[in-house]
């Protein structure tokens, strides 16, 4: 009886120590199925929810990561355009002073 008792507590809890290990691993969808109004259950709840908050916002963060890399690729351009523009202008002005002077 006293072995049943310590392992329908300690099974839940090494449960949830593994979804700790994966999330804090990257696994962000690593839910944990403990049932119950006990103590045990409402942290593997507390957790679960954690869990899908932080796929959320690591899911947002990527979105926002990805969006910065666009921008940031559409503002190199757009100095490379910027920077060509330029030189042709000095090229012109060269030019320009070489037949009036």
């Amino acid at each position: 009886l006293v072995w049943w008792a310590s392992r329908r507590l300690t099974r839940p809890l090494i449960e949830l120590a593994e979804a700790a290990d994966a999330v804090s691993a990257g696994d962000y969808r690593r839910r944990v199925d403990v049932e119950g109004e006990d103590e045990v259950g409402r942290l593997a709840n507390a957790f679960n929810g954690m869990s899908e908050q932080v796929a959320r916002s690591e899911a947002a963060l990527s979105a926002r990561l990805e969006e910065a890399r666009r921008l940031a690729a559409r503002l190199a351009e757009a100095r490379r355009a910027a920077d060509q523009a330029r030189q042709e202008a000095e090229v012109a002005n060269q030019a320009k002073a070489d037949v009036l002077a």
